[in-house]
């Protein structure tokens, strides 16, 4: 199952954001729920998750119109995006996790709708049960150049 990159974008050139979709187990759920933070390896990456920092997590519905897809609809994850967005594949069908396409050539379009980014990652993760979405900030110089 493993993880998912949701967006990434540098916040200055010592400062990185990323939105992270990971898959967690019940036990993990609870954990974070008892401890207020969770340490997990998915994909030889290793997270820390702090309650504090306010993740989404547990069973999350990503069904169109649901009430947790209208939630994740008001997430700001995408706003630093101005010109495009994160291409999804065109007429996309999230219960099948497949796009029909008359001509049977894919195409893709740009979106910044962070609940439809997600609902298309969750699903090329398998459709865990149980996912946390959370914010991960990484440090260090990077090169302008």
């Amino acid at each position: 199952m493993g993880y998912r990159v949701i967006h990434s974008h540098s916040i200055n050139k010592f400062e990185q954001e990323s939105i992270i979709m990971v898959s967690i187990t019940d036990e993990q759920e609870k954990r974070l729920d008892d401890e207020g933070s969770l340490f997990l390896i998915q994909d030889n990456k290793e997270f820390f998750i702090k309650k504090e920092n306010k993740p989404i997590y547990g069973q999350i519905d990503f069904n169109t119109n649901s009430d947790d897809y209208n939630v994740l609809e008001t997430m700001n994850w995408l706003d630093d995006l101005t010109a495009l967005g994160i291409p999804i594949p065109s007429n996309y069908n999230y219960k099948e996790h497949c796009c029909y396409s008359p001509t049977r050539k894919y195409k893709y379009y740009d979106t910044t709708n962070p609940a439809k980014v997600a609902q298309f990652l969750h699903a090329s993760m398998g459709k865990p049960e149980r996912v946390c979405i959370f914010r991960l900030k990484s440090y260090g110089y990077r090169r302008t150049e």
